[in-house]
């Protein structure tokens, strides 16, 4: 399943919210936030455990207290349970995004998911402001069915797509209740019909990692945490 969580500015999740998420959610964590005095964005992955990971977030939701904070939490449903895999996902050295669902159409192999190859084959290729163009957001809407998207920038403007089908709680916004109960097992998302160009439109190969423009092309965004 999956969940993805928009946090807004100057607002910190009790612990008891992420480990929940992360005891529903346990093959790795990640956020997204900025330094909006330098409009720098970061990323961070954690593949340990749920405490560790609330470590972090204490630690940087503290010291940039003005930054919305992207986090995930995954279940594997496609691909290997590695950092490859794990959210966030870097699409340029000004975005990065985080998906919660299954996008049945996009291509998967044994090494990677959905979400890895949606990120390659698709966002990686489209211009990079694509965030400020409603008719590209308006397709890639239609290419990802029931999934949610929340992106953030290195402006710190977040977008969420999809965003009715999540909710707010106290200005936060969940992609599902996988905070706060335990859910049944994921289906596949039989609403999404977009269908991807052949492999060879790509750089990405199914048994190959797909490029991630990281670290020299995405010289802003810093991996802030020693694995």
């Amino acid at each position: 399943m999956c969940i993805a969580i928009l946090n807004p500015p100057r607002v910190t999740l009790k612990k008891s919210v992420l480990l929940k998420c992360w005891e529903n959610n346990p093959d790795g964590a990640g956020m997204i936030f900025t330094d909006t005095k330098t409009k720098t964005l970061y990323t961070l992955k954690e593949m340990r455990s749920g405490e560790l990971f609330y470590k972090a977030y204490q630690q940087y939701r503290r010291e940039y207290l003005d930054s919305y904070f992207v986090l995930h939490f995954r279940i594997a449903t496609a691909g290997k349970v590695n950092e490859d895999n794990c959210h966030p996902f870097v699409v340029n050295e000004n975005l990065a995004f985080v998906h919660n669902g299954i996008i049945s159409k996009a291509r998967t192999c044994a090494n990677y998911s959905d979400t890895y190859y949606f990120n390659a084959d698709t966002l990686q290729n489209i211009p990079p402001n694509f965030t400020e163009n409603e008719a590209i957001l308006d397709l890639i809407e239609s290419a990802i069915g029931q999934s949610k998207l929340v992106f953030l920038n290195s402006k710190n403007e977040p977008l969420i797509l999809n965003s009715h089908l999540g909710h707010y709680v106290n200005g936060v916004w969940y992609s599902n209740r996988s905070y706060e109960t335990r859910i049944a097992a994921p289906k596949l998302d039989t609403w999404s019909t977009y269908k991807y160009p052949p492999i060879g439109y790509s750089q990405a190969k199914p048994d190959k990692p797909a490029p991630q423009l990281w670290p020299s092309y995405t010289k802003g965004i810093t991996d802030l945490y020693d694995h």
